[in-house]
């Protein structure tokens, strides 16, 4: 398994991922192919900002990661996240790129998995993630009821 950074060619996966109810299912709901376009154009310009995504390969592309800024407590958290194609499930290869990019960090990370997801919370907790509470938050325009994790430097 490797990491690669997030490129152009990558709009096919993103539009796998983003479109895919079962990758989905803890994140409101599938996009269309227009909205899955515009989260492609939204990673390649995020950059910029100090935003990073990669694509995770295993042989060939399996899904993203990626450690961005948000928006918190009136002012801003790191936080990362990972979606894999559903093919790629129960394999550790989420956990792998999970880890590899907090290992990255040489800062505070935060994570706000869906609550009934139970494999990302149980990432979050293997990889030394403190949980602190339940929040309600917007995800593309949908509430989504989330665990707050924090993950020290």
């Amino acid at each position: 398994m490797e990491l690669r950074p997030y490129r152009e060619d990558d709009l096919a996966l993103t539009e796998a991922l983003e479109t895919d109810p079962v990758v989905k299912l803890h994140l409101g709901g599938v996009l269309t192919a227009a909205e899955a376009a515009a989260v492609h154009r939204h990673r390649l310009t995020a950059a910029g900002r100090g935003d990073r995504f990669w694509t995770v390969l295993a042989g060939e592309p399996a899904g993203v990661v990626g450690i961005w800024s948000t928006p918190w407590a009136g002012g801003a958290v790191d936080e990362v996240g990972w979606m894999l194609l559903p093919a790629y499930f129960g394999r550790g290869i989420g956990r792998w790129a999970a880890a590899a990019v907090v290992r990255q960090a040489d800062r505070e990370v935060h994570a706000f998995p869906a609550v009934a997801n139970v494999a990302s919370n149980a990432i979050c907790r293997s990889l030394g993630f403190r949980r602190l509470d339940d929040v309600d938050l917007d995800y593309a325009g949908r509430p989504l009821r989330c665990g707050h994790w924090v993950r020290s430097a």
